[in-house]
């Protein structure tokens, strides 16, 4: 009687082993995300996208004091830097933590370098084409010398110099990393029948040179003053 009991005791005991070791555990959450940024420097929107299991809550903390309990959040960094994201999942099996960085840096803009030529001096009134040889430069400034309110933004620019002269040009290129300035001087324009005049002067300096006469001292006058006239 007592080895029947025993080995009753013994079978009830096999068998209620056997049940707590058929049920399943629980498995542990995993933890792990990419994440995709819209740019490289700031202002950049970062999406994140979580690859955890077995998980039923999120906390997301972004590094740069931002949070989210989303699972798959986005993020936007309005300043560059290094960032130390960090998502933590709590599921039944427990909770688990990851973090991984996010740079992001400034773009470096190289200035730009002003530079021109130009071709057209003569003789005013004078049409003179301005050629941009600029680099890296996003917008450009002309001040063609001869009034205040003679400038222009075009790349390249034609100006037209009613009155003869010299006059100093200058371009200022401008980009996003800065903006440089270059200068052509003097550049020269003579006046509507200086060319003429002179001609006529070097005349009369001969003639009145070999020819004492009144009469032609007195007609190289007259067309001393016509030609300074003109």
């Amino acid at each position: 009687m007592r080895k029947l009991l025993f080995a009753a005791l013994v079978f009830m005991f096999v068998v209620s082993c056997s049940k707590k070791d058929s049920t399943p555990a629980t498995p542990a959450p995993t933890v792990s995300f990419t994440y995709t940024k819209s740019s490289n420097s700031a202002p950049s929107n970062v999406q994140f996208t979580s690859t955890a299991t077995n998980t039923t809550s999120y906390a997301w903390d972004f590094g740069d004091g931002s949070s989210s309990t989303n699972a798959n959040p986005s993020h936007t960094y309005s300043s560059n830097g290094t960032f130390n994201v960090t998502l933590s999942v709590t599921g039944a099996g427990g909770s688990a933590t990851t973090s991984s960085q996010v740079v992001l840096t400034a773009v470096v803009i190289t200035p730009p370098t002003a530079s021109f030529n130009y071709s057209g001096n003569g003789v005013a009134p004078s049409t003179v084409t301005f050629t941009n040889t600029s680099t890296n430069a996003t917008s450009y400034s002309w001040d063609f010398g001869d009034n205040n309110n003679n400038t222009s933004t075009s790349q390249n620019a034609t100006h037209t110099y009613l009155a003869g002269g010299t006059y100093t040009v200058t371009l200022t290129a401008t980009n996003a990393g800065g903006s440089n300035t270059t200068t052509i001087n003097n550049i020269p324009f003579t006046k509507p029948g200086g060319q003429v005049a002179g001609i006529l002067m070097e005349l009369d300096q001969m003639f009145t040179f070999k020819f004492k006469t009144r009469a032609v001292t007195y007609y190289l006058m007259l067309v001393h003053q016509i030609a300074f006239l003109m």
